[in-house]
């Protein structure tokens, strides 16, 4: 009927409208994705803003590593991951806002990619809804992921071509 508009994403019971995607935020994300499926083995795959069921969220994160295979998926989504990756370009405090969701749906880590700053905020050990654990990775520091093993990356690599 046209009132939910095409591009949006359940969080928390609302509906949010996507906001279009710079050709900057769209290079890191394709570049994350194509490190991920480099390295995550057949029991995995690789999933780039595709929903993610979180409760009353459904949330869409710029790239997921989900356990199983697509077919799994055929007829529900996923209800958690291993990680999940947002892009934060100009949707910073939005894409923080998921943390909650995130966690609520047991996904082992959430990585928010604060690119323009070269930093990635890595959340982690979820209970009861919210993430025990959050550091800030600078530019020249390793982050690595606990969930994802062989993934490991320093923000200011997402920028070299």
């Amino acid at each position: 009927m046209g009132f939910i508009p095409e591009k949006s994403e359940l969080l928390y019971g609302f509906v949010f409208p996507k906001m279009p995607k710079s050709p900057f935020h769209s290079f890191v994300a394709l570049k994350l994705a194509k490190m991920l499926r480099s390295i995550v083995n057949e029991a995995y795959h690789v999933r780039g803003e595709q929903p993610i069921h979180c409760g009353i969220s459904e949330p869409e994160p710029d790239v997921a590593v989900i356990k199983g295979i697509e077919e799994d998926y055929l007829f529900e989504h996923p209800t958690t991951a291993e990680l999940v990756i947002e892009v934060a370009v100009t949707s910073e405090a939005h894409d923080r806002s998921k943390a909650e969701a995130y966690a609520s749906a047991s996904i082992a880590e959430f990585w928010l990619i604060l690119a323009s700053r070269q930093q990635i905020e890595i959340y982690s050990d979820p209970q009861a809804g919210t993430y025990q654990n959050v550091r800030t990775v600078e530019a020249t520091e390793q982050a690595e992921s606990k969930s994802v093993p062989g993934f490991a990356i320093t923000p200011e690599i997402l920028l070299a071509r």
